[in-house]
């Protein structure tokens, strides 16, 4: 099959058609993958100094706190729908895809242990970026990181699904 304009065109318009389907399945999803990526993120946060923790508040945040002799202090709470844009964005676009329904659920089964680990990759590094600002918060460096590592749940996705789908891409332009 070649990718012509109008089929990635109608292939956008369906994912964005897709969205809302998406983001009911984000919703039933969210509590279960956050308790893989806490536990997941707990094993790497306890590498750091001073060690961290990571846990999900009753409003679905997930809070890094630290505990020294004066007890336990939160150092930060991060919104799972911006760390966890992926999740929405990936399912539209491959419910979009212009492939068939064997090969979207082969890309969903492939995908989403990738972006776990992307995602906790991604959230130690916010983890790692805000410590960084906490220490000097006109460093450029610093706030530059900050900014791609928060935008890296939406480019994570699209990324991923393009992966996927390279051979498709890569017969766009004729031999």
């Amino acid at each position: 099959m070649i990718l012509t304009v109008r089929r990635l065109c109608a292939c956008g318009v369906w994912a964005i058609a897709s969205l809302p389907l998406s983001a009911a399945c984000y919703v039933l999803v969210l509590p279960y993958y956050e308790r893989v990526l806490t536990f997941l993120a707990n094993v790497l946060l306890k590498s750091v100094s001073p060690p961290l923790t990571v846990a999900v508040n009753h409003d679905a945040q997930l809070v890094v706190s630290t505990t020294s002799a004066l007890g336990v202090g939160v150092l930060d709470r991060y919104d799972p729908h911006i760390v966890f844009l992926n999740l929405v964005i990936l399912p539209a676009l491959v419910l979009a895809s212009p492939v068939g329904l064997a090969r979207r659920i082969k890309v969903i089964a492939a995908t989403m242990p990738v972006l776990l680990f992307v995602d906790v990759m991604m959230f130690f590094g916010m983890v790692q970026t805000r410590t960084l600002l906490a220490g000097d918060p006109y460093n450029g460096i610093y706030a530059w990181m900050w900014g791609t590592v928060m935008a890296g749940g939406q480019v994570t996705a699209v990324l991923a699904w393009a992966l996927a789908h390279r051979d498709v891409f890569g017969r766009a332009t004729p031999r």
